[in-house]
């Protein structure tokens, strides 16, 4: 009768994930799965506070063995290495790209994040012209983050993985979200990141400000057209820059007309949106170094490549 019931309760449990409901539900009631692990500390407050753990480890492709990493393994010594039995137990083989996670086996951490880095012998591929150990880095921190924002924690600790600017940036760049249109009740809280067992704190910061600046970026994509006009894309640019020491000169159309752009303004023409020329200047490099000019439009238009195009239509274009 017992086993009768459990696999009733299993399959609930499969078709409440099945239909989005079950993680409304442990966020909603705070529900945790109860181990005979003692509860997490308290933090400020007298509340419990979500911290997360992310961790590493590698696919022996010799004998299908999990291997941790450094940081992995002193956790793992740790908790008695109940780590160990636990990754052995959910298939022992988390390989690149996946992760497992798993919950009160600390009282430090709500949850702990075990994600997969491939084997340890990636390096840099010659042929795809990409490092896929660093790739692989990002890609595992990056899952590992989601998984532990899923479950509701606030904050997450996250090992080195091998490479600790790239775990930081594919954490960050993982967690991000647009929200700038959402009401504030309607925010997704987004977790804070923070190192663990690494002394390469400097790689790790590098890294979240490399994040931060593709995030800046998604932002500015992401943001409606009827709100990023050329005005507005021009005050981002001149808020974010200037502090940088990065010199920004906003032109308006006086000084367009003045540089005889005609193709320019005739583009503008289709907005009532007036045009903006940006000059952004760098002088960071050696007195004696040639300059670089990069030059990008800021309209854009729908380009179709010459092959997925009709025959008449490549012999108008001819």
């Amino acid at each position: 009768m017992q086993s009768i019931l459990l696999k009733i309760w299993n399959i609930l449990i499969w078709l409440l994930r099945r239909c989005g409901v079950y993680q409304l539900i442990i966020n909603k009631f705070n529900i945790r799965n109860f181990t005979n692990a003692p509860p997490a500390e308290a933090g400020a407050g007298g509340t419990q506070e979500k911290k997360g753990l992310i961790l590493g480890v590698y696919y022996n492709e010799d004998n299908n063995e999990p291997t941790f990493t450094q940081a992995t393994q002193r956790f793992n010594d740790k908790i008695s290495g109940r780590l160990f039995d636990l990754v052995k137990a959910a298939g022992g083989d988390i390989k690149r790209g996946g992760a497992r996670v798993f919950n009160n086996i600390d009282p430090e951490f709500w949850s702990v994040a075990v994600v997969g880095l491939g084997s340890e012998k990636l390096c840099y591929n010659e042929v795809e012209a990409i490092d896929e150990g660093l790739e692989a880095t990002r890609v595992g921190a990056g899952i590992g983050a989601q998984r532990l924002m899923n479950e509701g924690v606030k904050r997450i600790l996250i090992e080195g993985l091998g490479h600790p600017e790239q775990a930081a940036e594919g954490s960050a760049l993982a967690l991000w979200r647009y929200q700038d249109n959402k009401s504030r009740d309607q925010w997704v809280h987004i977790p804070t990141l923070e190192l663990y067992d690494e002394p390469d704190g400097e790689s790790f910061q590098r890294g979240l400000f490399k994040a931060e600046c593709q995030n800046f970026a998604r932002r500015l994509c992401d943001t409606p057209a009827n709100q990023m006009t050329p005005l507005h894309f021009a005050q981002e640019t001149v808020n974010e820059l200037c502090p940088c020491s990065i010199k920004v000169e906003v032109h308006d159309c006086d000084w367009i007309e003045a540089k005889k752009m005609q193709a320019f303004m005739a583009v503008a023409r289709g907005s009532c949106e007036p045009p903006i020329f940006l000059e952004i200047s760098y002088c960071g490099g050696p007195a004696d170094q040639k300059p670089i000019l990069l030059f990008r439009t800021g309209n854009r238009q729908r380009v179709v490549p010459l092959w997925h195009q009709s025959r008449s239509t490549r012999s108008r274009l001819d």
